[in-house]
């Protein structure tokens, strides 16, 4: 009993040495290749990446924060940011660490902001965004011969986003459709170009509600000489509590399509599958349940 009692003592001994061995390595590799963390960060996101400062974060895991996080937008579409977020946490790989080596392998954008714009030509900034910047299948790598420093790489398997919030604007019709989603949770897994991403994503697109909107599924094999709308997904989708006048709002071509005499009131709820490229996907296993003619309740 006592040999078990010591045995463990020192196991637990040698695992919190190890622990303290690996914070100290990781804060002298990470303060002396913080500059090249910085770079590599400007070449997988882009020029147009700014943040306040990088430091180094030991807290939750090790890896480097950025604050004041943002991208900029095209100059087509608006002046405020694409995307802005209080930090942006970029993930190191502790066994790549033990061998001296710093690989990013995941990003985590806290509450962030997002700005989808279809401006007056019918362009979308996303996609002009893509134009200016490859996918994130290549991932530039900046070796160094430098011995006192480590090679930085970016490896990132793991996208995550707490807490965020999409605001969506139409501007090509006269009268621009603009929806707000809140609430956004959004996990990609295996961001690999080769094989298929797992995507989930929860959000609330009803005022009131914490989540109402629910897709789940996958994304890839992402093929590099088609554009994003010819890229297959695989997603099934839900919405807890979809409101017509919102949808309508939102979406340009379903205004004035829903006829008034049908007195659709209350919110409705959808469920389907889709497949297929992203333009032209195939949808199946489609239920919609609707509150006709001023009713509270599903009726059709």
């Amino acid at each position: 009993m006592g040999i078990s009692r010591k045995r463990i003592l020192l196991a637990l001994a040698a695992l919190v040495g190890f622990l303290g061995l690996l914070v100290q390595s990781f804060n002298i590799l990470a303060t002396r290749n913080r500059e090249q963390v910085q770079e590599e960060l400007h070449k997988v996101l882009g020029k147009d990446v700014r943040f306040e400062r990088l430091k180094v974060s030991l807290f939750g895991g090790f890896g480097f924060s950025a604050k004041g996080f943002r991208i900029a937008d095209d100059s087509r579409f608006a002046a405020t940011p694409l995307v802005q977020a209080d930090e942006l946490v970029l993930g190191v790989s502790p066994w790549n660490l033990v061998l001296g080596r710093i690989v990013i392998d995941s990003m985590t954008l806290k509450d962030p902001e997002f700005q989808i714009i279809t401006n007056e030509e019918g362009l979308v900034n996303l996609a002009a965004l893509a134009s200016r910047k490859q996918e994130f299948g290549s991932f530039p790598r900046l070796p160094t011969a430098d011995k006192h420093r480590a090679t930085v790489t970016f490896l990132v398997s793991h996208v995550r986003v707490e807490n965020g919030r999409i605001a969506y604007v139409d501007r090509s019709v006269k009268e621009p459709g603009e929806v707000q989603i809140r609430n956004v949770q959004l996990d990609i897994n295996g961001l690999d170009p080769r094989r298929k991403t797992k995507v989930k994503l929860t959000a609330a697109l009803t005022e009131g509600l914490t989540r109402d909107v629910h897709i789940d599924g996958f994304i890839g094999p992402v093929t590099d000489d088609r554009p994003w709308l010819q890229q297959p997904v695989d997603l099934e989708i839900k919405f807890d509590s979809l409101y017509v006048p919102l949808l309508a709002r939102a979406v340009a071509f379903l205004r004035n399509k829903i006829p008034r005499e049908l007195d659709v009131t209350g919110p409705m709820a959808l469920r389907m599958k889709i497949t297929g490229p992203v333009g032209h996907p195939r949808v199946t296993d489609f239920t919609l349940n609707v509150p006709l003619f001023g009713s509270t309740d599903y009726n059709a």
